[in-house]
C-alpha cells in the first residue's frame, strides 16, 4: 500500500517494520491490527486494517461500514504516544524501535 500526503510517500513495499500490535480477534467488528512502520528517510506511519467500528473502516453507499484499510502518517511524538498506550515496557520498547529505525536509515543510505 502507498499513499502520498503532505509531499511525503508513505509506501509498505520500501519501509522497515518496525512494531506489530493487534486487539481482538478477526471475526470482531472493532478488530485493529497495525504495523508501525518508518520509510527510509525517517517518517513513522501506521500500516493498518481493521473492522466496521475502527478508524480503518470504509463507508460503504448504503451508509454503512465494511472493514479496511490505510495509511496513517505520525509525528515522532504520536508515535511515541502510539508505543505509550499499546505496551507496558514503553521505556525498552521505544528504545528498539528507535534502534531499529536507525539501522535502517544506515542500511538504505549506505
Amino acid at each position: 500500500m502507498k499513499i502520498t500526503c503532505y509531499g511525503k510517500t508513505y509506501d509498505t513495499d520500501t519501509a522497515a517494520k518496525l512494531l506489530w500490535h493487534c486487539n481482538n480477534a478477526e471475526n470482531d467488528s472493532s478488530f485493529v491490527e497495525e504495523w508501525l512502520c518508518v520509510t527510509p528517510s525517517g517518517d513513522y506511519f501506521l500500516s493498518g486494517h481493521g473492522g466496521a467500528r475502527t478508524k480503518y473502516a470504509h463507508r460503504l453507499s448504503d451508509g454503512s461500514f465494511r472493514a479496511g484499510d490505510d495509511i496513517i502518517p505520525l509525528t515522532e511524538q504520536e508515535m511515541e504516544i502510539w508505543i505509550y498506550d499499546r505496551y507496558n515496557d514503553f521505556a525498552d520498547t521505544l528504545k528498539a524501535v528507535t534502534e531499529k529505525s536507525a539501522k535502517f536509515a544506515k542500511k538504505t543510505t549506505d
